[in-house]
């Protein structure tokens, strides 16, 4: 009770913070929008070619440029506890009787309530332009689901990277060096049947592409139980094995 207790009050904290610098959020929802506005048009006519699966490019690129969103938002996740560390916070807190894993529980949370609410704003953007919901508003609320658990893993991942790097601008480097390529090696941007063959086998071990593969059924199929299924197995199990990894990490650098 007490570790769900300081994890709560650790992650108001976390948002707290956030909404201080309002700027922040505000940014970090500009470049999908670009994406969003400027590759729909750009690659609007590559629904034009035999097989591709939706009639319109934007309603297959939104669930991607919802998955963007989330992994940019979540893979700085870490960079919160390396300021953390560096500004003594993390040491004051060493010194109270919170809970060692409520520390990075609060951490990660409010991370993820951040990330997931400009995930939301971009759906909604997107339905604007003209991108439905073919599973209505139970599918919405699935996806949502999809999406947390997606900035879950990463937000972990982020966090096990910073752990272990410990040093400001090399965690910079290496996240920037791999959040993009991950996103054209899964099927964010391109069905899985364009890719080449070596795309797919590397695709079929991102769990990026599931988790756009998941958003993408609900918003233009129905509820496929294969994909959806496949899905939730995968992204389930990246975020429960990253939350552990990232801490028991953390309490090893506590020691």
């Amino acid at each position: 009770m007490n570790t769900i207790l300081d994890a709560w009050y650790l992650f108001l904290r976390n948002l707290r913070n956030s909404s201080r610098v309002p700027m922040i959020w505000a940014m970090s929802l500009v470049q999908p929008l670009i994406w969003l506005l400027l590759f729909g048009q750009l690659f609007r006519n590559i629904v034009n070619i035999p097989g591709f699966p939706t009639e319109n490019y934007l309603a297959f690129l939104a669930p991607g440029i919802v998955v963007m969103t989330s992994l940019f938002g979540a893979t700085f996740s870490g960079m919160g506890t390396l300021v953390d560390v560096d500004l003594g916070y993390l040491d004051k807190m060493l010194v109270t009787p919170v809970n060692r894993n409520a520390i990075i529980l609060g951490r990660i949370g409010g991370d993820v309530v951040r990330t997931v609410s400009q995930a939301i704003l971009i759906l909604l953007i997107a339905m604007m332009l003209g991108v439905g919901f073919a599973t209505s508003f139970i599918g919405f609320v699935t996806a949502i689901a999809i999406v947390v658990l997606l900035v879950t893993s990463f937000a972990g991942i982020s966090n096990i990277l910073a752990l272990r790097i410990k040093e400001h601008q090399l965690f910079i480097m290496v996240v920037n060096f791999f959040t993009l390529p991950l996103m054209f090696l899964s099927s964010a941007m391109m069905p899985m049947a364009m890719m080449p063959n070596w795309l797919q086998r590397v695709a079929t071990y991102n769990p990026i592409t599931y988790a756009a593969d998941g958003i993408r059924t609900l918003m233009n199929n129905s509820f496929d139980v294969a994909t959806l299924g496949k899905s939730f197995l995968v992204l389930v199990g990246v975020a429960l094995a990253t939350m552990v990894i990232a801490t028991i990490l953390f309490r090893r650098r506590l020691v």
